[in-house]
């Protein structure tokens, strides 16, 4: 009987940079933690940062905008419709069971000599924000995006880590570690469940 194979099978794909920013619309971004793996990412970095954790915030309040504004019933028919403020739609959506993803084309410009693509998604009140090359496997990244999340809840054992700031950056090492070691040099990695498994229980010991 062949033995499964625990050797992780990679893909070449960039991983730029991720930023872990706040998603409040009523207050310019809080970055709390990023990692660039270009040299060019790190030249300028906070620019980076801002620009790319404001336009994500600004994609995540449009949605909870549309999504959350109130039906108007029979007993309201021909009342105003109350217009929902964007910090109350947003408070709302840091405490749905389904959170909201997205993803913003960067041109060549200020920020990038070439074009990126950022995938972002929400966790609770944080957005995880990944900026790739335009040509990368976005369906791969998400993936790994919701791999890191889980790892990290696991590794830190605090399910509640990306409820708010303070919680988030209680262990900061711990994260830059499982990023170093999921994300290898900026690349993607697409893992069978025993590599995984045996990654995890390494993880677990050095944490």
């Amino acid at each position: 009987k062949n033995k499964k194979s625990s050797t992780p099978l990679y893909f070449f794909i960039m991983v730029y940079g991720i930023i872990f920013h706040s998603l409040k619309s009523s207050v310019e971004p809080d970055i709390y933690l990023s990692y660039f793996f270009d040299e060019e990412g790190n030249d300028n970095k906070g620019l980076r940062e801002n620009a790319i954790a404001t336009e994500v915030t600004k994609q995540f309040s449009f949605r909870c905008f549309c999504q959350t504004i109130p039906q108007i019933t029979n007993a309201e028919q021909g009342q105003k419709k109350q217009a929902y403020s964007l910090e109350k739609c947003t408070k709302q959506q840091f405490l749905s069971n389904t959170p909201e993803e997205g993803c913003i084309r960067i041109p060549e410009g200020p920020l990038f000599s070439l074009p990126k693509i950022v995938l972002w998604k929400q966790i609770n009140s944080i957005g995880i924000s990944f900026i790739l090359e335009k040509q990368e496997n976005r369906a791969l990244a998400s993936n790994v995006i919701n791999m890191i999340v889980k790892i990290i809840k696991e590794q830190t054992k605090n399910i509640n880590i990306f409820l708010n700031k303070n919680e988030f950056l209680s262990k900061p090492e711990d994260i830059f570690m499982i990023l170093q070691t999921y994300i290898p040099n900026g690349q993607l990695v697409l893992m069978n469940g025993s590599f995984v498994k045996h990654t995890e229980v390494e993880q677990a010991e050095m944490l």
